[in-house]
């Protein structure tokens, strides 16, 4: 009831028979008034759990992006070595008489183009 409602029934209930009504009605408003603040916090408390959410799945989404680019960076650094060491392998040959054949024994050993520049120096 709207306040000149509340009046209207004031007047026209007598005072011994119209207090429990008009305090029934007063405890109703307030209850409501009560509820309706409740509702309005609970809804401003999902309005702030819905942004802490989606802040949490940027930050997830952005961290899985960070793997994944870590992962193919990896995998084509190895890539990478893994081809510069078959292009620069050093083949080692030793020669072992026994008798009149020779024995070879030969080893690939795999350098990169600066390993194999310090052995071009050293010998």
């Amino acid at each position: 009831p709207s306040p000149p409602g509340l009046d209207w029934a004031g007047d026209r209930l007598k005072k011994a028979k119209g207090k429990p009504t008009v305090s029934a009605v007063e405890q109703k408003e307030h209850q409501k008034k009560a509820d309706m603040e409740i509702i309005a916090l609970l809804q401003d408390l999902v309005k702030a759990l819905q942004f802490q959410l989606e802040e949490q799945k940027a930050n997830t989404h952005f961290l899985q992006e960070g793997i994944r680019t870590g992962r193919a960076t990896a995998h084509v650094l190895h890539e990478d070595l893994y081809h510069s060491v078959l292009l620069h392998p050093l083949i080692k040959a030793e020669y072992i008489y026994d008798g009149s054949t020779p024995y070879i024994t030969t080893i690939e050993i795999p350098y990169t183009a600066t390993e194999l520049a310090k052995l071009k120096e050293e010998y």
